[in-house]
């Protein structure tokens, strides 16, 4: 097995425990029994066990960009790219979301990692965003999509909506918590056909623009 493929495993066998578990409760013998090593070979692509779940919080971000890129080249329609997009990000925000809540809980635990995390995190995002929004452009390419807002501004308020998702499903009813709703929302709107001309009415005057401070 190599390096790589080893340290992988101790990665996902901790993202399991720790998702099943408190953070106090995870043990290193447990992470290596799930991972098929020997608790030592842990320590040798990790400090500690704080070491372990920073990069447990971090992983995964660059396979998911890698492969929201192989959709992109995909020749289904653009609301299916959506779709799927929607249901990749969800799904990977989804089982993230439990880590984040430890690392909330052990705030004074993490205090000496928060500036290390937040410097991948920023990293990962911007990746995220930047793929999102060639999705986006793919779109607009095809003329479903306006092209007065930038795609990269188009991609934050999509990811806006899925954290939100993520992160708040609890206080949403359950027809809610759903991919193709968040499509439908993002790709029509959440104005009614009656509504849609009073929309474009108040854009023409400039009603809710956001001006920059001075």
């Amino acid at each position: 097995m190599s390096k790589e493929n080893r340290r992988r495993r101790i990665i996902s066998a901790a993202e399991r425990l720790f998702t099943e578990k408190r953070f106090h409760e995870v043990k290193m013998d447990d992470v290596a029994s799930f991972a098929g090593v020997g608790k030592g070979t842990i320590y040798r692509y990790f400090k500690d066990k704080d070491d372990l779940f920073l990069n447990t919080i971090v992983s995964g971000n660059d396979e998911l960009c890698e492969l929201l890129r192989q959709n992109i080249k995909k020749d289904s329609p653009f609301i299916e790219q959506l779709f799927q997009l929607c249901v990749q990000i969800g799904g990977f925000l989804a089982r993230k979301s439990r880590l984040f809540r430890i690392m909330d809980a052990e705030g004074s635990r993490m205090f000496r990692y928060r500036k290390e995390i937040r410097r991948r995190l920023d990293k990962h995002y911007k990746e995220m965003v930047s793929v999102v929004a060639e999705t986006i452009c793919k779109g607009v390419d095809a003329g479903e999509v306006r092209r007065d807002i930038p795609c990269e501004v188009l991609a934050l308020f999509l990811l806006g909506m899925l954290f939100t998702l993520s992160h708040k499903a609890g206080m949403m009813p359950a027809s809610a918590r759903r991919y193709d709703v968040i499509v439908d929302i993002f790709y029509n709107g959440v104005c009614g056909a009656k509504e849609k001309g009073k929309r474009q009415v108040l854009m023409k005057k400039g009603v809710g623009r956001i001006e920059k401070a001075r």
